[in-house]
């Protein structure tokens, strides 16, 4: 019984050595920079100084859409100031909307600089992602989207992800040349230099323009004290016949 029981063990060791032994090395993971989730009231966060996207009426109703129809399902990025504030780094737009909400928050630690980097990529890393239409077009058919203004962006979205580049134009004498034959280098630097004469030549070709006579035409700036004056001596130039037009500067 005793031989039994060591040979067993013997084995269950070897067994354990051999899975150790096969193990993948552990990857190295990135830093884990968030600290933490929080609901914050969106009038309390501030916006980073160098946000550089701009949110058109369009998008903003849009996701007004999302919200009533879904409501909070992704979160702000933000790193908290030397005064405690919440500078946004990544959510502007949804902060935006009314300063009354409640917006849910991942707090990052973050220096200035590493602020600046993730301000600078994180929009840029997802619009640089590549579109798949028919995908697309499977993904929103049968959707039910209550909302007209994200149901016209997503229409937006389908009609550009569709929508093919047009290849650069090409001048003639470099479309006519094909650089793989022999000796086509030089027949193809001497073409381009033929195009380049050509087009000085037609630039130095004196063009006629018709004269255009061009009336003169006199103007007056009043500068006044205030609105009201602005408005009262518009009201008396214009009833006198004056054509008018009002400046603020």
């Amino acid at each position: 019984m005793k031989n039994t029981a060591k040979k067993t063990a013997k084995k269950a060791a070897k067994k354990t050595a051999k899975r150790r032994a096969v193990r993948k090395p552990a990857i190295e993971q990135p830093r884990d920079r968030i600290k933490g989730l929080r609901r914050v009231r969106a009038g309390d966060l501030v916006p980073h100084p160098k946000n550089w996207r701009e949110h058109p009426e369009s998008q903003r109703n849009a996701l007004r859409g999302v919200l009533n129809q879904i409501g909070w399902a992704d979160a702000n990025i933000a790193r908290e100031l030397p005064d405690g504030r919440l500078q946004i780094l990544d959510g502007h737009l949804r902060a935006d909307l009314d300063a009354e909400y409640r917006v849910p928050v991942l707090v990052v630690d973050l220096d200035d600089a590493e602020a600046e980097l993730l301000l600078a990529s994180h929009d840029a890393l997802t619009v640089s992602a590549s579109q798949n239409a028919d995908k697309l077009d499977a993904l929103l058919d049968g959707l039910a989207i209550e909302d007209q203004a994200l149901a016209d962006l997503l229409a937006q979205v389908v009609h550009d992800s569709r929508a093919a580049p047009e290849p650069p134009a090409a001048s003639s004498a470099v479309a006519s040349a094909d650089p793989t034959a022999a000796g086509d280098d030089d027949r193809l630097a001497g073409e381009l230099a033929a195009a380049m004469q050509d087009d000085e030549a037609a630039a130095e070709v004196p063009v006629e323009l018709p004269d255009v006579e061009i009336p003169e035409s006199f103007a007056l700036l009043v500068q006044v004290d205030g609105e009201a004056d602005q408005r009262e001596l518009y009201q008396r130039l214009t009833a006198e016949g004056y054509r008018c037009r009002v400046l603020t500067i």
